[in-house]
């Protein structure tokens, strides 16, 4: 597909994955099975994404500036998403196991402590380092749309959150930062390397 047909259908994606985890899908989709559900969608539908991105790649070795430091932002939100998911069995993330509300609690220690969206925040580290890596216009747009909808995904994820944990839950955005760590840069270095709660 070419640059702009591309770039609508990023745009349209984004708005089906915010579409498909809203509150209000949620609520009249509340069954057990729907999170696998939404994994097998997102999966068909990033597709497309992912083999343009793979047919504009111009991957030259790693004899530039740009190139190793796209590997270093790589490597780093990998290293951040591992941290995310030290608070999440694969289970859960799949779908396959789900907890009971009563069970379910507002997460805010390790590395998320120091930021509020760690997967976010990861995803960004690796999104931007693929565009260094290939410097193609491609990536940059995919970069590009992905930052924006970081922020706008973030602000519909937090709004859920608060119906779901209220009080606690503004409070916990009053003390932490959203993507950047910024009053605890050591503890989030920490962070990274912390122990799974159960």
């Amino acid at each position: 597909m070419n640059l702009t047909v591309f770039s609508l259908y990023i745009i349209i994606y984004y708005a089906v994955h915010s579409f498909l985890t809203s509150h209000w899908i949620k609520r009249y989709t509340d069954f057990r099975g729907y999170r696998i559900l939404y994994n097998l969608i997102a999966i068909l539908t990033i597709t497309p994404i992912v083999f343009s991105l793979y047919h504009h790649s111009a991957f030259s070795g790693l004899y530039s500036v740009m190139s190793i430091l796209g590997v270093v932002l790589i490597l780093f939100g990998v290293v951040i998403h591992k941290a995310t998911f030290k608070w999440f069995t694969p289970q859960e993330f799949a779908g396959t196991a789900m907890k009971k509300e009563e069970e379910k609690r507002l997460i805010s220690d390790g590395i998320y402590e120091t930021v509020r969206h760690p997967f976010y925040l990861g995803s960004l580290f690796m999104i931007w380092g693929l565009w260094l890596l290939f410097n193609s216009s491609y990536y940059l747009v995919f970069a590009l749309l992905s930052t924006m909808y970081v922020f706008i995904g973030s602000k519909l994820e937090e709004a859920k959150l608060i119906r779901q944990f209220g009080t606690a839950y503004r409070e916990y955005i009053a003390e932490v930062p959203m993507l950047i760590p910024s009053k605890k840069p050591t503890q989030f270095l920490r962070g990274l390397i912390g122990t799974r709660a159960h």
